[in-house]
C-alpha cells in the first residue's frame, strides 16, 4: 500500500509530467484520465462529488468560516493569468481563513474557476445531481503544520478549498468586474502573461449566509490529485452574468493545446501546470524541495514494503501522459460533453490544425468549430463516487430534531441571517402569549366602537 502510494506521488509529479496528453475532451479528457494514469487520480476519496443533500448530516461544530485580514494588508496584491486548463488568480500577501471545523489555520494561495459551454453544466460539483454554469475554488493550505503549499498538498487535510457555485443573471456581479475586465489580456497562456488587479477580502466573493455550507474529505480536481483536501462547498450561490461568463467562455484559445515550446524544455508543460497551481513556478528553491519531499515518500514506501515482506514491482519504464484524473462512474446527464467511448483501443488524435489539405467540409466545420468550441470552455472534471465517505452540512434542515443547546441560524428571504439559541424562543413563548392575548382584546374593543 505504501509503495502504491510513492507511485501514485511521484509518477504523478516526476514521471507522468513529462508528457503533455491531457485535456477536457475525448480521448485526452477526464473519462480516460484513470486509464491514461493508473496510479494517480484513481484513489477511493476523488474529488468533485454528487452532494445528495438528504443523506448529509449535520453537524452542529461546523460554525462560520474565518476570513481574514479584511480589508487586505497594504501591499497585497493579486496576479491574473491563464495556466491553460483554467482562469486563475495567485495571491501576494497574508490572506488566511480559519475556524469552520478547520483544524489550523490555512494561507490562501490562489483561486481559480471551471465552467462549461452551457448553463446546466460547468461547475465541478453538483448538489442533488443538478450543476451550475461556474464554480471558484479558493485554495488554502495548512501553514500552522507546513512551510510551503507545496509540502502541504501532498499530506492528509493539508489543502482547504472553497468551493462556490453560480446562477446567471441579468446584472454584472461587481466582486468580479475586475478580474472579467482583464481577462482580455491573458487570453494565451503562452504568453505567460499576469495581470494585476486590486486585492480584496476573499469574503468579497463568497455567498450570503456563509455559515451554510458542506464538508467532506476529498482530492485536488485536477493532477496531482492528492487526497489531501479538506473540501467545503458553499450552500448559497454567488451570482455572475450572462455577459461575464461570456468572457469567461471565450478566455482561452486554442493555440494553449499545441504544443509550442521546444522539446529540451526542462519542465514539461504537466509539471509547470502542477507548480502554478501550487504558485511555486518562479520558486526554483520550493520546486526542487517539493520533489526532494515527493523521493523520500517514495523511499520510505518502499522500504516499508520491504520490511513488511510486501513483494515490490518495478515501476514501468515508460510512465502515461501528464495529468492524472479520473473519470466519472455515474451517468450524469449534465456531465456527458465528454466522450463517452472507451479509450483502450484509440491513439490521442492532434487538434484541429488546418493543414491546407483537402477535407470533408462537414468534418472541417466540426474540427474548427463545435470541436474547438467545446475544447475551449468545458475545464470540469465530473463527479467521482462516494465510496462511503459522509458528506456533513453546518445547517439543520427544517424539522430537524436540534439539541436544545445548540444556536440556530435562519435565514431570512433577503439572505439576512437571525441567530436564537432554542432556550430563547423557549423561554419568550409565555411572553409571545401575553402579547398575542392583548393584540386580541384590543382588536375585539376597536371593532365594537367602530
Amino acid at each position: 500500500m505504501g509503495f502504491k502510494l510513492g507511485i501514485f506521488i511521484i509518477g504523478t509529479i516526476l514521471v507522468a509530467a513529462d508528457a503533455s496528453n491531457w485535456g477536457y475532451v475525448h480521448e485526452k479528457g477526464p473519462n480516460h484520465w484513470a486509464d491514461l494514469f493508473p496510479d494517480a487520480c484513481s484513489g477511493q476519496h476523488q474529488s468533485p462529488i454528487d452532494i445528495k443533500s438528504k443523506q448529509t448530516v449535520y453537524d452542529p461544530t461546523l460554525k462560520d468560516i474565518v476570513v481574514f485580514y479584511d480589508p487586505p494588508l497594504p501591499g497585497s496584491k493579486f496576479y491574473v493569468h491563464n495556466n491553460g486548463h483554467s482562469i486563475q488568480v495567485n495571491t501576494e500577501g497574508k490572506f488566511y481563513v480559519s475556524n469552520g471545523g478547520l483544524p489550523n489555520i490555512y494561507s490562501t494561495a490562489q483561486f481559480h474557476f471551471h465552467w462549461g459551454h452551457k448553463n446546466h453544466h460547468g461547475s465541478e460539483h453538483t448538489i442533488d445531481g443538478e450543476a451550475s454554469p461556474i464554480e471558484m475554488h479558493i485554495v488554502n493550505w495548512n501553514s500552522d503544520k507546513y512551510s510551503s503549499i507545496a509540502e502541504a498538498a501532498v499530506e492528509p487535510a493539508g489543502l482547504a478549498v472553497l468551493g462556490i457555485l453560480f446562477e446567471v443573471t441579468n446584472v454584472d456581479n461587481p466582486a468580479f468586474t475586475p478580474l472579467v475586465n482583464v481577462l482580455k489580456h491573458v487570453r494565451d497562456p503562452d504568453k505567460k502573461i499576469k495581470t494585476e488587479i486590486p486585492a480584496v477580502s476573499m469574503r468579497t466573493f463568497l455567498p450570503k449566509a456563509t455559515n451554510m455550507y458542506y464538508r467532506y474529505n476529498g482530492s485536488l480536481t485536477t493532477p496531482g490529485c492528492f487526497e489531501s483536501v479538506i473540501w467545503t462547498v458553499y450552500y448559497m450561490k454567488q451570482t455572475i452574468s450572462r455577459r461575464q461568463l461570456h468572457v469567461f467562455r471565450q478566455v482561452l484559445k486554442p493555440t494553449h493545446h499545441r504544443k509550442k515550446r521546444s522539446a529540451h524544455h526542462r519542465e514539461s508543460k504537466g509539471e509547470r501546470h502542477f507548480f502554478q497551481e501550487l504558485g511555486i513556478e518562479n520558486n526554483n528553491f520550493a520546486k526542487a524541495r517539493l520533489r526532494r519531499q515527493l523521493e523520500e515518500k517514495v523511499e520510505a514506501s518502499v522500504h516499508d514494503s520491504h520490511n513488511s515482506g510486501v513483494a515490490v514491482e518495478e515501476p514501468a519504464p515508460e510512465m502515461p501522459a501528464e495529468n492524472t484524473t479520473h473519470e466519472h462512474t455515474d451517468n450524469h446527464k449534465h456531465h456527458h460533453d465528454h466522450n463517452q467511448n472507451g479509450g483502450s483501443g484509440h491513439t490521442s488524435k492532434p487538434e484541429p490544425v488546418n493543414t491546407g489539405g483537402k477535407t470533408n467540409n462537414h468534418e472541417a466545420t466540426m474540427s474548427n468549430v463545435e470541436k474547438v468550441r467545446k475544447m475551449l470552455v468545458n475545464n470540469y472534471r465530473p463527479v467521482q463516487p462516494l465510496n462511503g465517505r459522509i458528506v456533513y452540512r453546518s445547517f439543520p434542515f427544517f424539522g430537524e430534531p436540534i439539541p436544545s443547546d445548540i444556536e440556530v441560524v435562519y435565514l431570512d428571504t433577503d439572505g439576512s441571517q437571525n441567530q436564537k439559541g432554542y432556550r430563547d424562543y423557549e423561554n419568550s413563548a409565555p411572553a409571545i402569549r401575553v402579547i398575542s392575548l392583548v393584540t386580541m382584546v384590543c382588536s375585539i374593543i376597536i371593532s365594537k366602537l367602530l
